[in-house]
C-alpha cells in the first residue's frame, strides 16, 4: 500500500511576538511509554505527531503518521495528554540544541504544543475528525465519557479531568447553591478534590459527598450539610476502641532544656561533637573527586596542518566533507561550461526550474565572490561570514557559466512532492542515497551547493535533495534535471543526500590534506556523537523513497556504494541500502542489485559493518511486518 498524503495546507499559520511560527494542527499519534515504536527514552514521553487539520490521514495508518512532524509539551509543570484527532496550537520556540561550542545553532527552533483547543466546551474530549464521522477513535482504550462539566460559581478556579474528576478552588456562596454553603460563611475559601462524580440530572455536575466515588473537602468555617457517615459503629471494622489515658503533648509545648551537672561536663560533650564533625570532614576531603581531563590529545597531523594554515600554505575549503568517503561524482560533460539539464535560456516547458532564474539579482562580480558574499540580504551567517541558513528570504547561487540556481528553504516531509514519470522527459531508473560524510550541525544544504559551484567548479550540483539533522528536506533541482551524483548513471537517476557521518581521526586511518587541500583518510561513522544519522533523517528518507518509487514504477533504490564510480569505490552513504530498504518494507523488486562493493577489498568499511549500520538506523521501523509500497 502506498503512502497517500494530502499535501494541501491551510492559512492557520502566524508569527508570535518573537517572530516564531505558531499554527493549529491535528494530533495523529502520542508517545506514552516504551511500547511505542518511536520511543527513544524518557524525553519521548508526551511527544505528539501532528499534521495540518486538512490532512486526510487515518489515525490507524501508522506508516503515514511516522512521516509527520513531532512536538513536545510546552509546560514543564502540567501534563495534559491530548487524544487522537484533537486540535492543538503548535509554536516554534528556542531549541535545547543552541550551543555553538558543542555543535549547536543559536537560531535552531523546536516545536512545542499547548493543551487541546476546547472546541466543544466539554472536559471529556474535543476531537475533530477530518472525515466528519460521529464515531471516532480517541486512542487505544480512551472512550468518550461524561459530556458535562463541573458547576461554576463566582471566582472559582477549577481543574477538570476527562473522567469525572476535578479540583475546585472555590468559596462559600449564598445559601442553597451547594451543600457546603448553607451557613453564614460567604466568601470563606474551600478546596474540593473529587473523583468519579455521578452523572446527575441537569446541565452541570456538582460535588456530592454521598454520591461521588471519593471526595476530599478542605473547609474553613463551612459545614457539609448532607453528610451521611458510612457507619456510626466504632466496632464496625472489628477494632477495639480504647480511650487513651496518657497525657497528650502539644506541638507548641516548649522542649525541656538540656541540663549539665557542671561546666566541665558541658565542655566535654561539646568537644566530642566537634571531634565527630572533624572526623566526618576528614572522610569527605580525603578522597576528592577525580577531575576529568577534557583537553584534546595533541595530534602531530593536526599540529602540522594548523602550522600550514597559519603560514598560508593550506586553505580549508568551506564545504568540508571527505571526498574519499562521501559526496557526488560528475559525468564528463560537466567539466565543460555546458552541463546537463537546463540554463536560463531553456525553453523546454516540461523541465522548468524551481524558480525562474530571471528573478535572481544581477551578477555584479565574479561568481565565486558572489557565492561567498555576505551581501545576500537577510541570511544567517557563521563566525566566518559564510551563509549557513537560508532564512526567510531567497538565496541564489551562480555557477561558472553565469547561470543562477535558486536555493529553497527546507520543507517538512509532509509537504514533499515529486514529478511523475509521465511528466518527466528523463527516464528514471534509480534513486541513489548519498551522505556528505561531514558534520550534520555546522553546515547547511546551501553550503554544499556553493562548494559544488566554487570548489568543484561544476555547472550543476550533486543532489536533487539534501536532508538536515532535523529532518527538513531541501530541494535543489526538479526531477527533470540531471545532476552530478554518480558517474555514468546520472542521466537516469535521482540523488538524495543525508547530511552527517563526520569523518573521525583514528590512529589506523589518520586524517590528512592532499596537495589540493582536500580532506583525505580518516574513518567516517554513521553513529557516534555529531556523526549520528537522526530518526528524523531516516523518516524523511523513508517518505522520499516511497514517494519516488510510487512516482517512478520502474525505478529501484540503491546506495552510492553499489555503483562503480569509474573504477573508484566510495562507502557513501555509510550503510548498505539493500538491507536498509528491506527493513523499511520495500519489496525486493524495487531494491537495486548492483554490488560493486562486493568485488572491492576495503577493510575500513567491510560489508558486514555497512549492513549492521542499516540494521541499527531502522530499529524505529521494527514494527513493520509487510511491504508498504
Amino acid at each position: 500500500m502506498a503512502i497517500r498524503i494530502n499535501r494541501n495546507t491551510t492559512n492557520n499559520v502566524s508569527l508570535n511576538e518573537s517572530g516564531f511560527t505558531t499554527k493549529l494542527q491535528r494530533v495523529y499519534d502520542v508517545i506514552l511509554d516504551d511500547s511505542h515504536p518511536l520511543y527513544l527514552g524518557g524525553d519521548s514521553i508526551g511527544v505528539i505527531y501532528y499534521g495540518d487539520v486538512n490532512l486526510s490521514i487515518d489515525p490507524q495508518d501508522k506508516l503515514a503518521i511516522r512521516g509527520l512532524n513531532k512536538a513536545t509539551p510546552i509546560y514543564p509543570y502540567i501534563s495534559y495528554i491530548p487524544s487522537l484527532q484533537e486540535i492543538v496550537k503548535i509554536e516554534e520556540l528556542t531549541s535545547d540544541n543552541i550551543y555553538l561550542e558543542i555543535g549547536g545553532n543559536s537560531n535552531r527552533t523546536k516545536a512545542y504544543y499547548y493543551p487541546p483547543i476546547n472546541l466543544f466546551n466539554i472536559p471529556t474530549q474535543n476531537a475533530l475528525p477530518s472525515s466528519g464521522k460521529k464515531e471516532i477513535k480517541l486512542g487505544e482504550y480512551l472512550k468518550e465519557g461524561l459530556t458535562k462539566k463541573l458547576q461554576r460559581f463566582e471566582g472559582d478556579l477549577i481543574f477538570e479531568g476527562r473522567f469525572g474528576n476535578g479540583i475546585r478552588f472555590g468559596s462559600s456562596t449564598p445559601n442553597g447553591k451547594n451543600n457546603w454553603s448553607n451557613n453564614s460563611s460567604i466568601g470563606e475559601p474551600i478546596t474540593i478534590i473529587s473523583n468519579g462524580i455521578d452523572n446527575i440530572a441537569g446541565d452541570a455536575l456538582l460535588e456530592d459527598i454521598n454520591s461521588t466515588k471519593s471526595i476530599f473537602f478542605m473547609t474553613s468555617n463551612q459545614n457539609i450539610d448532607n453528610f451521611i457517615p458510612a457507619s456510626l459503629n466504632l466496632k464496625s471494622l472489628n477494632t477495639e476502641f480504647t480511650i487513651t489515658t496518657k497525657q497528650q503533648v502539644l506541638i507548641a509545648d516548649t522542649p525541656t532544656p538540656r541540663r549539665f551537672e557542671s561546666i566541665d561536663n558541658a565542655v566535654t560533650e561539646i568537644q566530642d561533637i566537634l571531634f565527630q564533625i572533624n572526623e566526618l570532614q576528614d572522610v569527605i576531603t580525603s578522597s576528592p573527586p577525580t577531575e576529568v581531563d577534557r583537553t584534546i590529545t595533541n595530534n602531530p597531523i593536526f599540529e602540522l596542518l594548523q602550522d600550514q594554515i597559519e603560514e598560508g600554505q593550506v586553505e580549508l575549503i568551506d564545504d568540508t566533507y571527505n571526498i574519499e568517503i562521501g559526496g557526488a561524482t560528475p559525468d564528463g560533460g560537466d567539466s565543460n561550461s555546458e552541463g546537463p539539464g537546463f540554463d536560463v535560456g531553456n525553453t523546454d516547458a516540461t523541465c522548468e526550474p524551481l524558480k525562474d532564474p530571471s528573478l535572481a539579482p544581477p551578477l555584479d562580480r565574479n561568481y565565486k565572490e558572489w557565492n561567498e558574499s555576505t551581501q545576500i540580504t537577510n541570511k544567517l551567517t557563521d563566525s566566518e561570514g559564510k551563509v549557513i541558513q537560508t532564512g526567510d528570504s531567497d538565496i541564489w547561487f551562480y555557477n561558472k557559466s553565469g547561470n543562477a540556481t535558486y536555493v529553497m528553504r527546507g520543507m517538512d516531509r509532509s509537504n514533499i512532492t515529486v514529478t511523475s514519470q509521465a511528466n518527466n522527459p528523463r527516464i528514471i531508473e534509480k534513486i541513489f542515497i548519498h551522505t556528505t560524510a561531514g558534520h550534520n550541525e555546522r553546515r547547511k544544504p546551501a553550503d554544499t551547493l556553493r562548494g559544488h559551484f566554487n570548489n568543484n567548479e561544476w555547472d550543476f550540483g550533486g543532489y536533487h535533495w539534501m536532508i538536515e539533522k532535523n529532518g527538513k528536506a531541501t530541494r535543489f533541482y526538479p526531477d527533470c534535471v540531471e545532476v552530478n551524483g554518480v558517474k555514468s548513471q546520472n542521466p537516469t537517476s535521482i540523488h538524495i543526500n543525508w547530511m552527517g557521518g563526520r569523518v573521525q581521526n583514528t590512529p589506523e586511518y589518520p586524517l590528512y590534506r592532499d596537495s589540493n587541500g582536500n580532506l583525505q583518510g580518516g574513518k567516517a561513522l554513521i553513529l557516534g556523537g555529531d556523526a549520528d544519522i537522526t530518526d528524523d533523517q531516516v523518516l524523511t528518507l523513508d517518505v522520499l523513497l516511497r514517494t519516488y518509487l510510487e512516482a517512478y514504477p520502474n525505478a529501484v533504490v540503491e546506495g552510492h556504494n553499489q555503483a562503480e564510480n569509474g573504477g573508484n569505490y566510495k562507502p557513501c552513504p555509510l550503510f548498505w541500502v539493500p538491507t536498509f530498504a528491506e527493513r523499511l518494507g520495500i519489496p525486493s523488486n524495487r531494491i537495486g542489485t548492483d554490488s560493486y562493493k562486493m568485488g572491492i577489498n576495503n577493510p575500513k568499511y567491510p560489508l558486514s559493518e555497512l549492513k549492521e549500520n542499516a540494521r541499527l538506523i531502522t530499529e524505529i521501523f521494527a514494527h513493520r511486518t509487510e511491504p508498504q509500497v
